[in-house]
């Protein structure tokens, strides 16, 4: 079994804030949350918005922070990051093994836009390359995404364009069993047939979703995820609060 810590939407600012209602405070209560309950793990998703500024003085910050777990990262960028900033200081997010799964990185951010897009062609025809080189049987594959292609919210803003698309192509393709995603600062599960969409919560604050309307939610519930990946390709995932 492989185990994957999944962080998302810490929000740091280029300065660092020192009160404990601090972005850095919680992601740092979080990472030691994720540390008690997964014990070890082979890797952490960081599935953005991991800056609210775009700096790189947060960005390594977060990875500071994330260091603690002593394995690899992959970062996606988060519409209030730079795709170029994340890729400065996580490396360019691209494909990995990982015990007998394949994960998928896939950048979502738009300028100027809260919203993400994702040409569903494109991301298909990545799948398909990836998957061809495993022979007769895929990997079983998750994906990695800042903006999720199915969650509660139907709110421009929290959503995917080219979703639907994606969405109906993973049908044909039901090694892809499931997405990591961030944005919604929601711990949720939606699924469409086999393919199942996997919310995490921010580590700074929380939302509740319902349709096009959101609001802070009460109780904050935050921290980050844990997955554990079989080799026969099942999955769980658990909330770990900060």
């Amino acid at each position: 079994m492989s185990v994957i810590v999944q962080l998302s939407d810490c929000h740091l600012k280029a300065t660092p804030g020192d009160t404990a209602a601090s972005p850095d405070a919680a992601l740092d209560r979080a990472v030691t949350a994720g540390l008690r309950v997964a014990g070890r793990a082979d890797l952490v998703l960081l599935t953005g918005d991991l800056s609210d500024d775009g700096s790189v003085a947060a960005l390594e910050r977060v990875r500071a922070a994330a260091g603690r777990f002593g394995c690899p990262m992959l970062a996606v960028a988060g519409n209030h990051d730079l795709p170029a900033t994340v890729a400065e200081v996580f490396g360019t997010p691209r494909s990995v093994q990982l015990g007998g799964w394949r994960i998928v990185p896939f950048t979502t951010w738009v300028k100027g836009s809260d919203g993400g897009r994702l040409d569903p062609g494109t991301a298909l025809r990545v799948i398909d390359e990836l998957a061809s080189t495993d022979g007769a049987t895929p990997r079983p594959t998750l994906l990695v995404l800042h903006h999720p292609p199915i969650s509660p919210s139907t709110n421009p803003i929290f959503t995917l364009e080219g979703a639907g698309g994606l969405v109906a192509g993973l049908r044909l393709r039901p090694h892809v069993r499931a997405a990591a995603t961030g944005h919604l600062h929601e711990f949720f599960t939606a699924a469409d047939e086999g393919f199942e969409v996997g919310g995490a919560p921010s580590t700074w604050y929380a939302l509740q979703h319902d349709g096009p309307e959101y609001r802070l939610a009460d109780p904050q519930v935050i921290g980050g995820c844990r997955w554990d990946l079989h080799p026969d390709g099942s999955f769980e995932r658990t909330l770990f609060e900060g």
